[in-house]
């Protein structure tokens, strides 16, 4: 019973982190279909673990369901953005001070160098290293409720992240915005680096409030 209910879990574990990845990636795009026999296709799986998956993700309002037409990719207008930042403005500074002190040197350096080496590179790459960064400072709190209330948080912000690196010519800023709140945690100035981070946001803010979400079908 327990090897079944474990099988059962895992199949659900991994249809909801491929749908996951879709949509933030664009496979899946805002305002699409969520295709259940598709992605049982795809994925080599029955319908159960695929539907729980969705309703894991609708409670996240990753997706939502519209009667009698099926679930769809939940798409992100400007009010989903202001209502983002207001909770990012408060919950990231907050969560950068608790983590400086905590948060190895040698980490904050390789953070700094692979920042640095990506901005060079190309904007997918910044956006994977953004995100590595600010999960990384919540998980650095070691307080498995703050981990567990940024993930939503994230994911969103993932998916305007790959919207706005994509669309918008922002890398230098997005890596000195990055370097000072690494300066003010390597320094372990705590204040500083909560004050750098809402610096960081209100730029990001700016950012996102300006994407022409009608004219992006992709990421």
């Amino acid at each position: 019973m327990e090897e079944n209910t474990s099988k059962s879990e895992n199949l659900r574990e991994r249809a909801y982190n491929t749908i996951k990845e879709m949509i933030l990636t664009g496979k899946l795009a805002p305002g699409e279909m969520v295709n259940e026999k598709m992605l049982m296709e795809a994925l080599g799986i029955g319908r159960t673990p695929v539907r729980e998956a969705i309703g894991v993700l609708t409670f996240e309002k990753i997706t939502s369901i519209v009667p009698r037409k099926g679930t769809y990719v939940s798409r992100i207008t400007l009010e989903d953005i202001d209502n983002l930042y207001q909770v990012r403005d408060c919950f990231e500074p907050f969560i950068v001070e608790i983590a400086t002190p905590k948060i190895s040197k040698d980490i904050l350096i390789w953070f700094k160098e692979n920042f640095e080496a990506e901005a060079s590179k190309s904007p997918e790459g910044m956006a994977s290293v953004d995100g590595q960064f600010h999960r990384y400072i919540a998980s650095a709190t070691n307080n498995p409720y703050i981990v567990q209330m940024f993930e939503p948080i994230h994911f969103q912000n993932e998916r305007l992240r790959h919207m706005s690196t994509r669309f918008l010519g922002t890398m230098e800023d997005v890596l000195s915005g990055h370097l000072v709140i690494i300066e003010r945690m390597l320094t372990r100035d705590a204040q500083g680096a909560a004050h750098a981070m809402r610096e960081h946001l209100a730029f990001s803010r700016k950012v996102s409030m300006s994407l022409d979400l009608g004219d992006i079908k992709l990421f």
